[in-house]
């Protein structure tokens, strides 16, 4: 249940509460596995609306690992990559430009 208001809460724009709500959960160990790549995207999500950009991006490598189309294709994970280029160089966060890459972004 709680991925599922960590999922409606980012959608919201909420990311404050996503992000405490996120607190202890490990996305890791969520079951069924098939969740766990959409709980690392969420989780991105909410911890790029909150600033929290090099935590932000470690969650995009996590979900792109167990589910590379999901960070390729979906619209609000390529939203996170983008803005990620935007906001930081790039050089302090080792592979970004890659991950963007891969996903066809450019920056």
């Amino acid at each position: 249940m709680r991925l599922h208001e960590i999922s409606v809460r980012c959608a919201l724009g909420d990311c404050g509460t996503a992000v405490a709500l996120a607190r202890g959960l490990a996305p890791d160990r969520v079951t069924p596995v098939e969740h766990r790549a959409p709980c690392w995207t969420d989780l991105a999500q909410a911890l790029h609306g909150w600033g929290r950009h090099a935590d932000s991006y470690r969650a995009l490598r996590a979900a792109g690992l167990l589910a590379p189309a999901e960070v390729r294709y979906r619209k609000s994970v390529r939203a996170v990559t983008e803005g990620l280029l935007r906001q930081r160089s790039g050089d302090d966060l080792p592979g970004l430009r890659a991950l963007a890459a891969r996903a066809g972004i450019t920056g």
